[in-house]
């Protein structure tokens, strides 16, 4: 938790010890932080000097400028953000392949694999054409 106002760390976990009590005010993060009073999401570098993604938001019923921040290594985002996209595109050419498979032309294969695309995004269930 951080004061925005001054940059203060308030409280931090785990709990090193290190940084509790200690201002920042000009750190990147923090300034971030200053530049979004209702909350966001900010890609920076942390205090330990680490690319993270950081969820702030303010303590709601509290003074302005109290902020719960929680950063997650950017490597790790990105990483199960590359994992979800490869499962989506290999689910999108299985779906084509079978829409060529069970179709006449491949004209026709191609306007049903668009019609099933649109379908599966809409009802976030598969659509598969036969």
């Amino acid at each position: 938790m951080l004061d925005s106002r001054d940059g203060a760390v308030l409280a931090e976990a785990p709990d090193a010890g290190r940084r509790t009590g200690q201002r920042f005010p000009n750190h990147p993060v923090i300034e971030a932080f200053k530049s979004a009073p209702e909350g966001g999401s900010v890609q920076a570098t942390d205090l330990d000097g680490v690319s993270r993604v950081f969820g702030f938001a303010p303590l709601p019923g509290h003074a302005a400028g109290l902020v719960v921040a929680i950063g997650l290594p950017e490597a790790d985002v990105r990483a199960a953000a590359d994992q979800r996209f490869w499962l989506s595109l290999g689910i999108a050419f299985a779906a084509t392949g079978f829409a060529m498979l069970a179709s006449n032309s491949v004209q026709e294969a191609h306007d049903l694999a668009a019609i099933a695309h649109a379908a599966t995004l809409r009802a976030r269930v598969p659509i598969v054409h036969f």
